[in-house]
Parts: C-alpha cells; structure tokens; sequence
C-alpha cells in the first residue's frame, strides 16, 4: 500500500519535473503538433503529401527495405538484389535514410510502412519544436522566445515543402546536435560530447545534407569559441572535440562505405552534377528578400515552389533584422550572438549557389557570370553531389531569426511578460505568410495483378517518366518480388547503363506509352530482342492501374510479334492474353 509519504512527495516530483524546459517543452509541441497535424493522427494510413510516386514512394520503399533487408533476409541494405535485376545495385550514395529505417523497424515489421512514415512525420515535427527550443534556450532566450524558435523550426515552408520526402523532413537530429553543441561548448561536459557525435551522426545517416549542416555548425562554433575564450584549456577543449567528434564521423563513414569483398570505395556509383544544375538549384537574390506570396503577387520570373519557398514572412524577419540593427552594442558583449549571426550569414550565402542569380538570370556583367567560392564544391569529390543549395537557406534564416528574439529579449526588458501574446501573434502571421497547410493525404489502388503468386520477378509498364519508378518500389513493400527499372535520385547514370544494356525494356517502354519502334529499333527487334528476355529471367509484365486501351493494344500487338521472331529462332517465348503477360523460364 502506498504510504501517505509518497502521496505527499508525488506532487513535489512532478513540480520539479514541470519545471525543466524539456518537459515545457515536450508538453507544448504534443499539443500542437496533435493540432496541426491531426490528419495524421485519423488516418495513419493514408499517404501525406499525395500517392506514393516519385521520391515519396522511393521514402515509404527505403523504410520497408531496411527492415526486410536487416531482420527478414539478414543481409546488408547498402546493397538490395531486388532491383536493376539481374544486376542488383549498391544503395550507398541513394538517400536511403538508414537511421529512419532502423528507428521504424519494430513499427514496419507490424503495421507496414506507412504507419512508419506518418509516425515518423509526426514525432519528428514534435521533437524538432522541442530541440530547436531547447537550442535557442541556451542563448539566453526566455521560454516564450525560444518555443517561437521551435515553432519557425517544426513547421517552416521548406520542411513542409518536403512532405514526400521523409529524409529531408527528419530534422529532429539537426537540432539535438546544435543544442548538444552548445552544452558541450558550456560545460565541457562527456556526456554532451557524446549526445553530440551521436546526434550528428543520426544527422548524416538520416540524409547527407543535415550531416554537413551539423559539421558546418561545430567548424563555426568551435572558431567563435575559441576567439571568445582565448585562454589554453579552451584551446585544448576545442582540439579535444574536434578530434573526438571527428575521428567518430570518420570511422563511421568509411565502415559505411567499405565493403570486404570488394574493397574500399568500390563499385559506388554516383552521378555528378553539373553547376546549371547546382544553379537551377540555387536560391535568387530575391528569395532571400521577399517572402513567397510577394513574388507570387509581383509576378517575378521566380521559382517559387517547394525548395524555394524559405523565406519565413516579412512578419518574421522585418522584426528581427530591427532588433539586430538596433541593439549595436550587444553585437560585442554576446559573442554567443554573433556567432549565431555568422551562422546565418554563412548558410544564407550558401543557399545562393555556385552563381549569382537576381530576377531569375544569372548575373553576368561583362558576359561572365559571378561565380561565388561554392563553386569550388564542384572539383571536390562526392560534394559535386549537391545540386539543391537553397536548402541551406533552411538554417540561415533561423539563425537571423534567433539573432533578431535575442535582441528582443535584451532590448526591452520590461517587455518580456508581453512576450508570450507577441510571439503567437508572430506564429500565426508566420502560418498565413508561408501558405501552410496541414498534412495533405491521398489514398491509392493498384493494380491486383502484381500480386501473381507464380511469378518470379515483375516489370511495371510504363516506366517512365522517372515518377512512376517511386511507384513500383512502393508496389514492391507489398509484393516482395524482384522489379527491373527503378529511379533513384544520384544514380541515374547507372539506370542508363542497365537500360543501355537491355534494350528490350525501352522497347517494352516505348509500346506501353503509345509509341512506335523506329527502324532501326524494328532492326534490332528481330535479332536480339528474345536474348534479352532470357537473359533477364522470368517476369511478370504489368500494366499500371487503368491503363489506356490503346498502350495495352500496342504492347500486346508488339509482344505478339516477338513470340513470332522468338519462334523463329527457336527460342520458347510464352504470351498469356490480359493485363499480365509473362516471358519464359
């Protein structure tokens, strides 16, 4: 029986308990993300940000590969045999998000992966409001101020821009890491070291972007440190983290990328990307100055969607750019605030790329364009990968927000109790500035045929355009059978070379789009086209949900025409008439 001791310790306890930020914190943004997200939460198994095409259903595929890989078949998933067949493909520098597919293991093995990825959305929106809070608390912010960091964090336009794409949207670990840095950097502390490497390290193997985010932020911090302190322990403290954090990023990432059998750095593919890509990519000028709606309304030759739409609302930044400019001397008696304004600086000016852009051109005075020191990115190794620059953005107009709520809070102090009615004030014009919008939910049908239990491998016509690819690895978390053409997104080349190597899927390709094989196609249909066939094995050929009779007619005609050529040259073809067409043992 409890004693009437305990029951007078218990409300103490969970006094003491309310009283840590964490649990504010923690209890703050459950409630509102249940709020704003509650479509989630009535239909868990419903798509977010549409059906599962694309890189939304290359997401739901990732989650389900990572458990079926590790703890059905007990094999590696850097690498899946269930794709690009026979060939299979090394997934190492494809977004697999391998820390989101371990965290969902227990909840895909049960519920499937959609379940995974809509509680992953929900629990990643929450603890990225709490870490940020918790972040922005370490500058000195009052509770008010640093939930307002939070809020901007969970629910910006770039992280909802990224609805399909659960890599870019786990942002949770970013800030773990940069409140863990702070902490570290206070106090000096093992534990916070360690929470640190730990959280950059979910960072990186949740999606490359947010590991050099991370590693950008220490390099920064540590520099800002080292000036403020300017003492020999604090220099040793500095070595000491760099080297510790360091060394465990770099074992992890060559125990990632090393594979026994086949040495190290072999067999990676990865596609480079050219700089008009990198500045296609590439934030305007303008985008750093006006917000969404006003380019929209402006009719500015802008684009103004998805990685583009960063900008906070002139509500936001307006405020914060006056209280920074007018609360001048702080800029020397908080170091900690300049360094936050160094850190917005440098990832805003990373946001604009490898060229400068203003009004939708590149400028190019003289005939030559701007080229800005990212462009040295494009001679580095495995950095040529970056091609979306604007999602620095993301972290630079936090930063200046977070510098603005410090001059804020110093400012006026006698205005801190009014803090709280301001900042939801502040949350609500930020909501109707960056258009946001609960999570949108569609539902999905295919086509039955693919769960044929006779077939050994299946190939969904059409394949292209590369969307439809995110389909049939989606289609695969059901059916758990081998598919042929796949879209991921840094290893186009690779699919090139697989199509280039068996030309009768593009043919396949071709007739279920409604097209007609040129001559020299016809040329090569009555020579190798059933070589090919063999080669690639037993496959179920299906068609996609409510496909157009006249694409049915032409790949069956064209099917039918192979089994003739095929039995001209001996070489047993099996057509069965319908949705379903299978190619021989």
């Amino acid at each position: 029986m409890e004693s009437v001791h305990d029951n007078k310790n218990a409300v103490p306890g969970l006094k003491r308990l309310w009283e840590k930020d964490s649990a504010r914190f923690i209890v703050f943004f459950s409630a509102v993300t249940a709020i704003l997200c509650s479509p989630i939460i009535l239909h868990i198994q419903g798509h977010l940000g549409g059906p599962p095409m694309g890189d939304k259903g290359t997401n739901l595929w990732n989650l389900w590969w990572v458990y079926y890989a590790l703890f059905e078949r007990h094999v590696s998933p850097l690498r899946c045999d269930m794709i690009f067949i026979p060939w299979g493909c090394d997934l190492r520098v494809h977004t697999l998000s391998i820390a989101n597919g371990l965290i969902a293991a227990p909840i895909t093995a049960f519920f499937g992966a959609n379940v995974s990825y809509n509680l992953l959305f929900f629990f990643w929106t929450l603890w990225t409001g709490v870490f940020a809070s918790l972040w922005a608390r370490r500058f000195g912010l009052g509770m008010a101020a640093s939930a307002f960091i939070g809020f901007l964090a969970a629910f910006n336009p770039y992280r909802w821009a990224h609805q399909p794409h659960l890599n870019l949207f786990s942002t949770a670990w970013l800030f773990l890491a940069f409140w863990q840095c702070e902490r570290m950097l206070e106090s000096g502390q093992k534990r916070s070291l360690a929470l640190f490497t730990l959280a950059w390290l979910l960072a990186l193997f949740t999606d490359w972007y947010y590991g050099l985010f991370t590693g950008i932020y220490l390099f920064v911090r540590l520099i800002s440190h080292g000036a403020e302190k300017k003492d020999r322990a604090a220099f040793f403290r500095i070595l000491r983290i760099a080297a510790i954090s360091g060394a465990a990023m770099l074992a992890a990432l060559l125990a990632y990328f090393y594979r026994p059998n086949a040495g190290a750095f072999q067999e990676i593919y990865i596609d480079p990307v050219g700089m008009k890509y990198s500045a296609y990519w590439s934030l305007d000028l303008l985008h750093l100055l006006l917000p969404a709606w006003l380019i929209y309304s402006l009719q500015l030759p802008l684009l103004n969607y998805g990685e583009f739409q960063l900008h906070p609302g002139l509500a936001i930044v307006l405020p914060s750019l006056f209280f920074i400019i007018a609360d001048r001397p702080l800029w020397k008696n908080r170091p900690q605030r300049g360094a936050v304004l160094a850190m917005a600086a440098i990832f805003l000016f990373l946001s604009l790329g490898p060229v400068f852009k203003f009004k939708g051109e590149i400028v190019m005075p003289k005939g030559m364009p701007i080229f800005s020191p990212t462009a040295l990115f494009e001679t580095i190794p495995f950095l040529t990968v970056i091609r979306v620059y604007a999602r620095f953005a993301y972290i630079g107009f936090l930063c200046l927000v977070l510098a603005g709520a410090i001059g804020w809070e110093k400012w006026k102090p006698a205005l801190r109790s009014y803090s709280a009615p301001i900042y939801i004030v502040l949350g609500l014009f930020f909501l109707v500035e960056t258009w946001w919008r609960p999570p949108q939910l569609a539902d999905y049908s295919f086509n039955p045929a693919i769960f044929n239990p006779n077939c050994k491998s299946i190939l969904e016509l059409p394949f292209s355009p590369s969307n439809l690819s995110g389909m049939h690895l989606y289609h695969q978390t059901f059916h758990h059978k081998p598919i042929h053409v796949v879209e991921f997104s840094r290893l186009g080349k690779y699919k090139e070379r697989y199509l280039a190597a068996y030309p009768a899927l593009n043919f396949l390709n071709l007739a279920a789009m409604g097209e007609d094989l040129g001559p020299e196609d016809e040329k090569y249909l009555e020579t190798r086209f059933c070589a090919d066939v063999r080669e690639l094995g037993p496959a179920d050929i299906v068609f996609q949900s409510q496909p157009d009779k006249v694409r049915i007619e032409k790949t069956r005609l064209l099917l039918q025409r192979i089994g003739d050529v095929c039995r001209e040259l001996k070489i047993p073809l099996v057509i069965e008439p319908g949705e379903r067409v299978s190619a021989p043992e």
